[in-house]
């Protein structure tokens, strides 16, 4: 599945969703960053205001961001 604006409040709120569904290592996040771990970071952070518990935040991984945007 691929997500995208999981840096925005709607994709935000659907990523958190996701990653305490039993699907959620098959998800793919496009992001807007100069690299896949400030991109990887944004998402952290944004999920964080969600309240994504610690532990499902670190297992998100760089395989799972794709870097761009849909312009």
């Amino acid at each position: 599945m691929l997500v995208t604006g999981a840096t925005g409040f709607l994709g935000g709120a659907l990523a958190a969703r996701l990653l305490d569904s039993p699907d959620w290592q098959r998800c793919l996040f496009l992001v807007r960053g100069s690299s896949v771990d400030v991109a990887l970071g944004r998402l952290i952070h944004r999920l964080r205001a969600f309240d994504v518990a610690e532990p499902l935040l670190q297992q998100l991984g760089s395989e799972q961001i794709l870097l761009g945007d849909l312009n």
